[in-house]
């Protein structure tokens, strides 16, 4: 099981490097980055989680870190999509209210 997190952190920070590397950026590209930047959070949040478990918690703040990430996921999903789709996208202030959720848990931690 570690292992295979520790491939999807490292393939995620390998595509996310490719994306970044690419010369003529658009909106959805960092949209895009955004949610290969997410995917490396959370996983990486899951495999410290596992370390510190196997270790007998030596580090017990690092329990519950890799959920809060995941709320973000949907979000990120909807401004790629709506990047792909829009020609003129822009981050317009009503957008916002998709993060509600990861700000709510956020802030209730």
């Amino acid at each position: 099981m570690r292992l295979v997190i520790i491939l999807g952190v490292f393939e995620a920070s390998f595509l996310l490097l490719l994306l970044i590397s690419k010369q003529v950026k658009r909106a959805s590209d960092f949209w895009l980055g955004m949610i290969l930047l997410l995917y490396v959070l959370s996983m990486g949040g899951v495999w410290l989680e596992i370390h510190n478990m196997d270790a007998g918690f030596p580090r017990p703040m690092l329990i519950n870190t890799a959920w809060l990430w995941l709320l973000l996921h949907g979000p990120a999903l909807w401004f790629y999509t709506k990047s792909l789709t829009d020609q003129n996208f822009t981050l317009k202030p009503v957008y916002l209210f998709h993060l509600l959720p990861f700000f709510a848990f956020l802030i209730s931690i």
